[in-house]
């Protein structure tokens, strides 16, 4: 669609990163990852016991077992990328 917008095809060999260049539309996929950083850190400092504090630790009680892949909690994932104390170095932001 970018590509369509900007009148290039496939045949014209010019990269995604230079298309999406011309045409100042943003990569979903980035932006997603930078919402869920913000949400993980804006959630993490929160001092009261809501909701979306305590879901992030929440771990699903075991029902029927299913042999399944693993399901990934999002904590889990945060978890992954900025290590154990993700959320001790989200309370230590400097503003």
């Amino acid at each position: 669609m970018e590509r369509k917008m900007i009148g290039v095809t496939l045949r014209d060999r010019k990269r995604a990163e230079w298309v999406r260049e011309q045409t100042g539309v943003k990569d979903i996929i980035v932006e997603i990852k930078k919402k869920k950083w913000t949400w993980a850190g804006h959630v993490t400092r929160q001092q009261d016991n809501r909701w979306s504090l305590r879901v992030t630790d929440w771990i699903p009680r075991e029902g029927k077992h299913v042999r399944v892949r693993q399901k990934i909690r999002w904590a889990d994932e945060i978890k992954k990328f900025a290590g154990i104390t993700w959320q001790q170095k989200a309370q230590d932001r400097v503003d």
